[in-house]
């Protein structure tokens, strides 16, 4: 829907809100650099978020007013101010993580990367947030992009907001209302019930609500209200409401942590202070002379810039650097920034933005573009799967996987000259450690955040006599690889019931809102499918040194009423002591060359499985704390093996060189003995 051109207003720029930019930029980088300092420096995307909601709605009631409106016009506006710049930084750090980034980590970045190039950057992160398996994911160097995509989808549904408040209008033509005013009210609605979204979202799925785009629009809805109210004539209010907004921006970044629920109520603060700054509109006295000065103006000018640069640049010093930042890293990483964003607005943002180009051809551009990073990033993608699967292989089947000593051999073993003195090097290597899970058919990790139903995934011998059913959250599974050699070796079939997040007891862990919900009732129907299988063994483990909501006691207590429930209808169970948890990411450490061997005494959290078997006489429990840890400290690396790839989860490779252990006791459930 358009109408007819006419000229184009001056634009003209407001300081207080040049200096609102620098304050969410700087907001925002502090925290991403000094996360323990300013706690609540991520606020400064909300105040982002209203001012965009302020200045889009003025820009688009001028047009309709002036009767230059267009939805084409404006998102081709939309795309040749932001696109240029991000792309640029998009396919920069495509290469770099090609060029500097171990390949286990390519899968995971370049996807964000793809994402970010469509903008549902979000999404891609909401869909990991409910995804168990990828909360341990590193943070990529495009993780940002989340708030930009959140933006863009702003971009997208406002101007048919726009159009469809102008087709009221028509369609009223009889009852003299005006468009401001149906816009005004279509503004107000969505801003309204997007509100109430965020309470009710925020309250029950707030790793989902962080990034939703319904859940942020009412801080866009925000300023879009600011754009209707008329200017305030008193100097005095236009100070108070100032100071007030400020006050209320920079105690929020003080006050708010990344433990409150957020956005919902709390993202009230910086939003409503946001708001009242905007709608003062300070042009005079000593407040406005502070907020135009020049520095923060030139920040201010530059913030888009800014922050597109900051967050790949600290993600990927590291990398480079193979340590841990500095305080002296951190401030070349400030340095570069600011280096990088003042060239970024020159050489690419202003000189595009001069240029007169076709609507169609913004929109051509931009999908050739959009569809050439993508692609070059799905090939990397490729090429890397197969690098890993290569290395990861030499690892579990290969010559090394044979070696007498290799992994947990080296501390099983009687022999006290075992050695690994044939073999060079650590398995899996650092490059590909990340990416080392079981490699088992994609449904045996299908089973969703929301799913109840205890779906299981065959493996092993679908034709053997012996059925196995093994049953537990994420610290089961990370076992599947070597349960399954020893089911195919051993002609068992094998049923593996896995839910991230959820360990197999009667007991309540803590956790959101949504698996609070319905791990207990997914643990009753797996309950349930075991009574009823004729499973001759089940074997389970689970997280250890989570928190329970009826506390430890019950913890146990419950544990034991499902372990005698299940005996007593005949199933032999084995539980798994959990692995110590090292409470730092083994594969990013190692990488720096650091010590990565952690205390025994820390490393060893309560597990309620070890008290349950006291109460619980026919299961077998495995205990397996002295091949992780020596009398003092718990090991990053045994037998040349890498035994975790993350902060919590053991890699493949080493999980397998368990198996011995575990088949010796699957025997013993067997035979009785």
């Amino acid at each position: 829907m358009s109408v007819a051109q006419s000229p184009v207003k001056t634009r003209q720029i407001r300081t207080d809100i040049q200096a609102l930019r620098t304050i969410a930029v700087t907001l925002v980088v502090l925290f991403h650099l000094w996360p323990n300092r300013l706690s609540g420096g991520f606020v400064g995307v909300d105040v982002f978020f209203v001012i965009s909601g302020f200045l889009i709605t003025k820009h688009l009631i001028q047009e309709v007013q002036d009767g230059r409106f267009s939805i084409t016009g404006f998102w081709a506006r939309r795309m040749k101010r932001l696109l240029p710049a991000s792309f640029t930084v998009l396919a920069t750090t495509a290469v770099a993580v090609v060029l500097l980034v171990p390949v286990s980590l390519w899968e995971q970045w370049l996807q964000e990367i793809q994402a970010s190039v469509f903008y549902f950057q979000n999404w891609y992160l909401a869909a990991d947030a409910v995804n168990y398996l990828a909360l341990a994911n590193q943070s990529s160097p495009a993780q940002h992009f989340w708030s930009l995509s959140t933006e863009e989808q702003f971009y997208f549904v406002w101007p048919l907001l726009v159009a469809l408040a102008l087709l009221i209008t028509r369609r009223m033509v009889k009852l003299n209302v005006s468009s401001r005013r149906v816009l005004l009210v279509i503004f107000s609605t969505v801003t309204v019930l997007s509100f109430c979204y965020s309470l009710y979202l925020t309250n029950t799925d707030p790793a989902v609500a962080y990034f939703s785009t319904p859940v942020r629009a009412w801080e866009f809805g925000i300023g879009a209200i600011a754009a209707f109210l008329r200017p305030i004539q008193s100097s005095v209010t236009k100070t108070v409401l100032v100071l007030t907004g400020l006050l209320a921006i920079f105690s929020s970044s003080l006050v708010i942590t990344n433990q409150t629920p957020f956005p919902g109520v709390a993202a009230l603060a910086p939003t409503v202070g946001t708001f009242l700054v905007i709608v003062a509109a300070i042009d005079t006295g000593i407040v406005s002379r502070i907020l135009g000065l020049k520095p923060l103006q030139w920040v201010g000018d530059k913030s888009y810039a800014i922050y597109l640069w900051h967050w790949p640049i600290l993600i990927g010093v590291p990398f480079v650097t193979h340590s841990a930042l500095t305080t002296m890293h951190k401030i070349w990483i400030v340095i570069a920034t600011l280096v990088l964003a003042w060239a970024t607005e020159r050489l690419i943002e202003k000189p595009i933005s001069k240029m007169q180009v076709k609507k169609f051809k913004v929109f051509a551009l931009t999908a050739t573009t959009s569809v050439l990073i993508a692609s070059l990033a799905g090939l990397a993608i490729n090429l890397g799967n197969q690098r890993i699967a290569q290395e990861l292989e030499f690892g579990k089947v290969g010559q090394v996987a044979s070696h007498e000593c290799f992994g947990a051999a080296a501390r099983i073993t009687t022999d006290s000259d075992c050695n690994n003195s044939s073999l060079e090097g650590i398995y899996p290597s650092l490059t590909v450690a990340a990416s080392d899970t079981p490699t088992l058919p994609d449904d045996c990790f299908s089973v969703t955040r929301e799913q109840t139903e205890a779906s299981f995934c065959a493996l092993g011998s679908r034709t053997g006599s012996v059925r196995v059913a093994a049953v537990g959250d994420s610290h089961l599974a990370q076992f599947a690889g070597a349960l399954n050699v020893l089911a195919l070796r051993n002609n068992w079939q094998l049923d593996l019931y896995a839910k991230g997040g959820c360990p197999f007891t009667y007991a309540v862990r803590k956790h959101d809102a949504l698996l609070t919900k319905n791990c207990p009732i997914w643990v009753a129907n797996a309950a349930a499918k075991l009574e009823n299988s004729k499973y001759k063994v089940v074997i389970t483990s689970q997280r250890a040194g989570v928190d329970w909501v009826a506390g430890k006691v019950s913890a146990v207590k419950d544990l034991s009423r499902l372990w005698n429930q299940l005996s007593a209808n005949g199933n032999r169970i084995i539980a798994i002591k959990d692995s110590p948890n090292p409470g730092k990411n083994i594969v990013a450490c190692l990488s720096t060359g650091a010590e990565c061997n952690f205390s025994r005494s820390s490393g060893l959290k309560f597990d309620p499985q070890v008290e349950a078997v006291a109460n619980s006489p026919e299961v077998r429990l495995i205990d397996l704390d002295d091949i992780y840890c020596e009398s003092a400290n718990c090991l990053a690396v045994i037998g040349n093996a890498v035994v975790y790839r993350d902060d919590n989860h053991l890699t493949d490779t080493f999980a397998r060189t368990l198996a011995p252990v575990i088949e010796s006791e699957i025997f013993g459930a067997l035979t009785g003995k």
